[in-house]
């Protein structure tokens, strides 16, 4: 009878390279998976505001608050929406820059606007580090509150 050979590297290779790779990319993918940011919206309630309006004492009692709104109309034209937003994020970085409480934004989405432009204007105020803002029905109210 044969004695049979053993090619050992061969048997290492075979057994433990997929567990180390298996090792080694779980953690990459968990890495991976931690990197998303998840953000809470939430309309607000007016029955809130009404029933607590000392808690909203720089709102002035308006919900949104009283400004000077430029209106910006988004529709299912992409092309002239993504311009639009192109010179909204300026505006919006001018009234963050300047702490301006007097001027404001007002996105308008329209029914047949894609549910895409609601993220990117969402994504440019996150980016702007735009702190005060409210989607309420079918638009959402960039502002800014005076410094304290």
């Amino acid at each position: 009878m044969r004695k049979r050979i053993y090619y050992l590297p061969g048997l290492i290779s075979a057994i433990f390279l997929p567990v180390i790779f298996y090792h080694f990319s779980s953690k990459k993918i968990d890495q991976l998976n931690q990197r998303k940011v998840v953000l809470t919206i939430s309309e607000p309630d007016p029955n809130l505001f009404s029933k607590n309006s000392f808690v909203y004492l720089k709102y002035e009692g308006h919900f949104p608050p009283l400004r000077n709104y430029t209106d910006v109309y988004l529709n299912d034209n992409d092309a002239l929406n993504r311009k639009t937003l192109e010179f909204t994020e300026l505006k919006i970085r001018q009234i963050v820059e300047a702490k301006d409480s007097i001027n404001g934004i007002h996105f308008i989405f329209g029914d047949k606007c894609k549910y895409e432009f609601f993220i990117e204007v969402l994504n440019i105020l996150t980016l702007e580090c735009a702190k005060t803002y409210m989607p309420k029905d079918n638009s959402i109210w960039f502002y800014n509150f005076p410094d304290d």
